[in-house]
């Protein structure tokens, strides 16, 4: 199961990256501008966010085996069409189909993941299933430049889609279905109050640069967003069979890693998106030596993972998580001292410790919020936690671009950086709320008052 799965998430994974290396490639033989094809990336970013809840639910109702294999084909086939899109908006809007496969995959392929392995084994499991989620677009950074001069970006796709074929092939025959609710009726006032929500907070931070923050329709945006949000909770408390059930944000083991997440993401994705900027302007790097520096973070990524997976399994989550985001806050005061010293070899190690911070917290703080629910709601959870976190990645990307842009040269940077040592800080001091689980004894899915059938606050038996 575990290699059927990761086989999927490497065929509908390793494309992700391209368009960062190529943009401007295709702009020009499409053209178009790069300020258009940037919504190449964002449209599907757009539709990953707000619907991948949804898709992880459908997954614990109708059964994750197929919402995973129609992802995947679903996957496959828009990758064929955005090898023949005839414009901009054919691409943009053909990436943002292929947004809804990619939802698709990932909550339901954790689930499959997790729902096989004893939840003591899971950390481990997760560390793995972290190589081959960082390794297949780090190979897209890798390889994408070369093999778009050498066959052009079309070819890419089109290759693509043998891959998610023989992907599939795999998955049919090393996965079985897990057991469902097919009668149980989706939330459909829930699932379009979330959707809005997300659509809306991601555009409005999306749109927050370049429109002003302080403009009419970003705050409008944004108070839109916040509006859909509360009338989300508000159906969700009413709900006979909620979308996400409101008693998991009291589960300890399920709120607490998902704030961790969102404000380590906030640090990472910030920096990652400033980092480039920072080696051209300090350095005189070119787009390529920038690209070879980068390499380094998801590289160390991709290996920590593994290792922390295993770690976590012997010594507790909530240290190897404390760990992990420990190294990213250090990461971000190294890029504040690279950007005031001008010292190239500081911004390598704040890129490698930050591979390395988030590498290590991300298998122990998935595998608590999966062992925080039963097995029937391993889906919508995974969906969930990696909504917030998108979520809070993005904001991160634009309020730390922000704070670069208002002040020039290395003290913007440094300011920046600053900032996200501070939001990574808040991350490592909500590390310590964490239970870990490897002094708790056996957990009984039976409820109790006020839970759900299957939901239990972690580290605490429940007769």
């Amino acid at each position: 199961v575990l290699w059927s799965v990761l086989a999927g998430m490497f065929a509908s994974g390793f494309t992700i990256t391209i368009f960062v290396v190529v943009l401007d490639d295709v702009a020009a033989d499409l053209g178009s501008t790069r300020t258009t094809l940037t919504w190449v990336v964002t449209a599907p970013t757009l539709v990953v966010a707000m619907t991948m809840a949804l898709f992880g639910k459908l997954g614990d109702l109708r059964g994750h085996r197929r919402i995973f294999l129609m992802g995947l084909w679903g996957y496959g086939a828009v990758a064929v069409l955005s090898a023949l899109a005839w414009d901009a908006g054919s691409l943009i809007a053909f990436r943002a189909l292929g947004g809804l496969g990619f939802a698709a995959v990932v909550p339901t392929g954790s689930a499959l993941v997790l729902g096989v392995h004893r939840p003591e084994d899971r950390a481990r499991v997760l560390g793995l299933w972290s190589l081959v989620s960082a390794g297949a677009p780090l190979l897209g950074i890798v390889l994408g430049g070369p093999l778009v001069d050498a066959v052009g970006w079309r070819w890419i796709f089109l290759a693509q889609a043998p891959m998610c074929l023989i992907a599939s092939v795999a998955c049919g025959r090393g996965l079985r279905e897990t057991p469902g609710s097919p009668h149980t009726p989706i939330d459909l006032a829930g699932t379009a109050m979330l959707m809005t929500g997300a659509g809306l907070t991601l555009l409005a931070l999306n749109r927050g640069g370049p429109w002003g923050w302080s403009t009419s329709p970003v705050v409008g945006l944004f108070g839109a967003g916040a509006v859909a949000f509360m009338l989300f909770a508000m159906v969700e408390r009413r709900a006979t069979h909620p979308l996400v059930p409101p008693q998991f944000f009291r589960l300890r083991n399920f709120s607490v890693p998902i704030t961790v997440y969102a404000l380590a993401n906030f640090s990472y994705l910030g920096a990652f998106f400033l980092s480039p900027g920072l080696l051209k302007a300090t350095f005189d790097m070119s787009n390529t030596g920038a690209s070879q520096v980068m390499f380094w973070r998801p590289l160390v990524f991709s290996v920590s993972a593994p290792i922390a997976g295993r770690l976590a399994g012997r010594v507790g989550a909530r240290p190897t998580a404390m760990v992990g985001a420990a190294a990213i806050t250090t990461s971000m005061l190294v890029f504040v001292a690279g950007a005031n010293m001008e010292a190239l070899p500081l911004v390598v190690a704040a890129l490698v410790l930050s591979g390395f911070g988030l590498g290590v917290m991300m298998p122990p703080i998935t595998v608590l919020v999966a062992n925080a629910v039963g097995d029937e709601h391993l889906g919508v959870a995974s969906g969930a936690f990696q909504m917030l976190g998108q979520l809070g990645g993005t904001v991160g990307l634009q309020v730390l671009a922000s704070v670069q842009d208002s002040s020039p040269g290395q003290d913007g940077y440094a300011s920046a950086f600053t900032v996200g040592a501070a939001v990574a800080t808040l991350a490592t001091v909500a590390t310590c709320f964490l239970r870990s689980e490897a002094r708790s004894g056996p957990v009984s899915a039976g409820p109790v008052a006020g839970q759900l059938p299957g939901v239990f606050d972690a580290g605490e038996p429940v007769a």
